[in-house]
């Protein structure tokens, strides 16, 4: 069988994670698997695994970030079987990601960079706010990823009220499948996201000792 693997690349703080769960969601798609139960199946079982209900409104001094990201693990780093078509790597920016020589020459592979445009210094405190590992490197090879990208998913289509309609546009680019309960799980899943993200970018600036400018 034929493989179709999906890589999203981001920068630390762009919402990369969030991305791979809402594609998880199509039909015949995997991403991260469940440490007891493997990969599931339905989008119940997957909504299971990837909700935000632990974290839903926490302030950083409330949760770790990182602990409940290590709940769903990616299928790549647990030995099991994957009979999914639609396979889904997420990675901070690095060209060895891409390089592993396991793709096959009759699978598809699709490379996506989500953009953060001009929010890129909300991106690093946002990563920062989720407790999130940031190396010079990454951000140097940012730009060489954006150029191989086959796909540019804009940043802000993250807040966007209109956000489904962006997943499915990038699911036809993808020949991915929603059915129409697993796309209502990504609209909840959407909505659960934003209450996770850093919204007061002045005060934790202000948390972490920078000087604010009152004027």
């Amino acid at each position: 069988m034929a493989v179709n693997y999906i890589w999203i690349i981001f920068v630390p703080g762009a919402a990369g994670n969030f991305l791979s769960r809402c594609l998880q969601f199509a039909e015949d798609t995997v991403c991260f698997a469940d440490r007891t139960h493997g990969i599931p199946k339905s989008a119940e079982d997957k909504w299971a695994l990837l909700n935000y209900n632990t974290v839903t409104e926490n302030q950083f001094s409330d949760r770790n970030w990182k602990d409940f990201e290590s709940q769903a693990i990616p299928y790549r780093g647990w030995d099991m079987d994957v009979a999914e078509q639609n396979r889904v790597w997420y990675s901070h920016p690095d060209q060895s990601v891409l390089e592993q020589g396991f793709v096959k020459k009759e699978d598809q592979q699709t490379v996506i960079y989500i953009d953060p445009e001009d929010q890129l210094e909300w991106c690093l405190l946002n990563a920062l706010y989720k407790n999130s590992y940031i190396t010079v490197d990454w951000l140097l090879q940012a730009s060489k990823l954006a150029k191989r990208a086959d796909v540019m998913f804009p940043l802000k289509n993250m807040f966007s009220d209109n956000f489904v309609s962006h997943i499915e546009h990038l699911a036809n680019q993808l020949n991915l499948t929603y059915t129409e309960d697993s796309m209502q799980y990504v609209k909840q899943l959407h909505a659960q996201w934003q209450t996770t993200v850093c919204k007061d970018i002045r005060s934790w600036k202000n948390q972490l000792g920078f000087k604010i400018d009152n004027a």
